[in-house]
């Protein structure tokens, strides 16, 4: 009778001693403490939680499995432990030991319990990852294998592409239009858009300089094996993540769009060198018509035909010299391209490389 006045005397001092309050749980590397709705947690004092008695330490963290400085046992999960005895009687009645032992196993038993589904939990939690890994991976492998057979679909036709540019026939243009380029999602659609920017820059070589005098097969072969090199040097550094999807997106799309617009103005600045050189000829033929014709009319008269001649060698030497101003502005133009153009992807390499470190 005794004892069982004495704890329920303990058991409302504890009830009247804990405030209540509401908030939500937080937890750092050292425990959990108790926020409140205004900011504030307790130090060093008892609180009501949703029903159950947690005490907080000085630095405001849940004591858990330890004595409270007044002498209250929490278990493993920070609430009181009603029944077990406090530390000052635990101490000073022996007669008591016996059953604070039982009250002890029985918390271990809890605790063996909890842990029990804890490890349920988390070996049902692994197990569902691995499920989820195994679905990803097969879904990779399908996707690289839809690659792979679209990819065998579209040989034939790149072979046929090779072929025409042995034979010197001409490119088949293809599309690399800002939505296109902005529509592509992994490193193999960001390769197969670079070789069609390869391929529509040696369609526009060709016909430029096809037919004229400043076309030649072995530079035009030259020039292929230099586009070959640049590609093989994209594969050798994205093609290991060829299905993967893009990081960095935006400096790759960006980086394309610049060398796909470089490529055209070298490519429009030697068909204007042709325009040119056409419009000069049929400058330089119709000065030397009128100069032919003047010395026929003076026929005869050495000075006039002196005259006449140096009029015709000044016209001739002012064509060539607009020829080599023309071919001398359409070097420059296409080195300031060059040098814009390397400097962008510079750019669009280190932008990507920051941009892959923060993910």
């Amino acid at each position: 009778m005794k004892k069982t006045l004495m704890a329920i005397i303990a058991t409302s001092i504890v009830v009247l001693a804990f405030p209540a309050a509401a908030g939500q749980w937080m937890q750092d590397s050292f425990g959990w403490w108790y926020q409140n709705d205004d900011g504030s947690y307790a130090k060093s004092q008892w609180q009501t939680i949703n029903g159950a008695y947690y005490y907080f330490d000085e630095n405001g963290y849940m004591l858990t499995n330890a004595f409270t400085p007044d002498g209250y046992y929490v278990g493993p999960d920070g609430v009181l432990v009603q029944n077990m005895p406090t530390q000052t009687a635990q101490n000073g009645q022996s007669a008591n030991s016996a059953q604070a032992t039982q009250e002890a196993q029985a918390v271990q038993d809890t605790q063996t319990v909890k842990a029990a589904q804890e490890a349920q939990v988390a070996q049902a939690a692994k197990a569902a990852q691995e499920a989820q890994a195994a679905q990803a991976a097969k879904a990779a492998q399908e996707a690289q294998a839809a690659q792979a057979a679209k990819a065998a679909q579209e040989a034939p036709s790149a072979q046929t592409a090779q072929t025409a540019s042995q034979s010197g026939t001409v490119f088949q243009r293809q599309d690399v239009s800002d939505a296109a380029i902005e529509s592509i999602k992994t490193y193999d659609d960001y390769l197969n858009m670079y070789l069609k920017i390869i391929n529509n820059y040696m369609a526009d070589y060709e016909a430029a300089l096809k037919g004229s005098g400043l076309y030649d097969e072995k530079s035009f072969r030259e020039l292929k094996a230099e586009m070959d090199t640049a590609y093989e040097e994209q594969v050798k550094m994205y093609g290991a993540m060829r299905y993967v999807p893009l990081i960095g997106k935006n400096e790759l799309v960006t980086f394309l769009k610049s060398y796909r617009d470089s490529l055209k103005a070298t490519t429009d600045a030697y068909a204007g060198i042709i325009k040119s050189s056409i419009d000069s000829y049929d400058n330089m033929m119709k000065a030397m018509e009128n100069s032919y014709d003047n010395i026929l009319k003076s026929s005869g008269n050495s000075n006039s035909y002196d005259s006449a001649m140096k009029s015709a060698a000044d016209s001739y030497d002012s064509i060539m010299k607009s020829t080599a101003d023309s071919y001398n502005s359409m070097l420059k133009s296409t080195e300031n391209s060059y040098d814009s153009m390397m400097k962008s992807v510079e750019n669009s390499y280190n932008n990507m490389l920051k941009s892959a470190s923060l993910r």
